[in-house]
């Protein structure tokens, strides 16, 4: 993580074209500095991104950890409470953002979550973990070609090297995509992510879960949520927490009692 006294020392490198730049951001209004960035578009990214993540202090930065791991508990309440506290300190964090958006889209504050997301995206307009959040939502507001429209902006080298992102990219095409009608689309593309990112275990979980809708592939779906539960075996508690995959394990095996009713397996 980077903090203030990154940019007491780096006036000298980015020129006196950007100390008015600087100067907002050492004041605390990360919002306006960034607008005030100027240069080639890539040295505009590339400063964008070192301002929206910078934490204002070491406090500010603490405060964020105890936050993150309230939310990995899902003690939304004191998460938010948490976050509220660190806003003052540090305002526009995107770090702060995306995570506060994501525990009101849990408390299901669907409103509320937008409205952050989106402002994360004025901060940095190439977000994908903000990007995918807004598609979440749309699901949400039964407006998937909205969210088609987010994910259709994130380029594969956004999310190529990092496993969970490109999970979840997929997760919620693949859904937005059903949501759609195209229900052939989304599972031709679950499956063949399945099949190439045997680490993508949630898309096993969505895989299923579509398969179950059709009387004629219950077997199949039985195979896939067993195959969801084996696949979690392999992970240690934290990570299952982690990714949110400890809730779905549950739920995995209540569909797989079910599908057992249906096939009459003794």
């Amino acid at each position: 993580m980077i903090f203030l006294n990154f940019f007491l020392l780096s006036f000298s490198v980015f020129g006196s074209a950007q100390d008015l730049s600087q100067a907002k951001m050492l004041e605390g209004q990360r919002l306006e500095a960034i607008q005030m960035l100027k240069g080639s578009s890539s040295e505009v990214k590339g400063k964008k991104k070192i301002y929206s993540e910078q934490f204002i202090s070491s406090q500010s930065f603490q405060k964020y950890q105890e936050a993150k791991s309230f939310y990995e508990y899902q003690h939304l309440d004191d998460c938010l409470k948490e976050l509220e506290g660190l806003n003052a300190l540090d305002q526009n964090n995107i770090f702060v953002l995306r995570l506060k958006a994501a525990c009101l889209l849990d408390q299901t504050a669907v409103a509320e979550s937008k409205k952050t997301y989106k402002l994360a995206l004025q901060i940095r307009d190439d977000d994908v973990i903000s990007k995918i959040g807004l598609s979440k939502i749309s699901i949400l507001e039964n407006s998937p070609e909205e969210g088609l429209k987010y994910l259709n902006t994130i380029e594969a080298s956004e999310i190529s090297k990092n496993p969970i992102l490109a999970e979840q990219y997929v997760l919620q095409k693949a859904k937005l995509l059903n949501a759609s009608g195209l229900r052939d689309s989304s599972l031709s593309l679950l499956k063949k992510d399945s099949e190439q990112n045997l680490d993508h275990i949630e898309v096993l979980y969505e895989l299923a879960n579509i398969y179950k809708t059709d009387s004629s592939n219950y077997w199949l779906a039985r195979k896939t949520y067993s195959l969801f539960l084996n696949r979690c075996k392999r992970l240690n508690e934290p990570e299952l927490r982690v990714r949110k995959l400890d809730k779905l394990l549950v739920s995995a095996q209540s569909s797989i009692e079910d599908l057992d009713k249906k096939l009459e397996v003794k």
